[in-house]
């Protein structure tokens, strides 16, 4: 990651609009589409690049157990409407079924 800092002034138009000139889009590797996240109080404003989804992703998949990933990956085979078959047929989906529709 990049440490360097640069300090610009920046002008906005009529329109409410200002352009991050190439040097800053480069520092904060932006390209175009990328998402900026804008932190504001009255007499500050901070833009960071947001997170792409892939980034968002990978960290909540560095954040699960080693049971929740073998349980994943035991699954990954499966369709929705495999899991929910299972579900229904099974012990538990039986009785979920009995109970919330009073089934006899």
């Amino acid at each position: 990651m990049a440490t360097e800092t640069i300090h610009l002034n920046l002008t906005m138009n009529q329109h409410g609009q200002i352009t991050l000139p190439k040097s800053l889009r480069k520092l904060m590797g932006l390209e175009k589409g990328s998402g900026l996240k804008l932190v504001a109080s009255p007499t500050k404003a901070t833009i960071e690049r947001a997170e792409t989804i892939e980034e968002v992703l990978a960290d909540l998949d560095a954040k699960k157990s080693p049971k929740v990933r073998a349980k994943i990956k035991q699954l990954s085979n499966k369709t929705a409407a495999d899991l929910r078959d299972e579900y229904i047929r099974s012990a538990a989906g039986q009785k979920y079924y009995k109970e919330a529709y009073d089934l006899a």
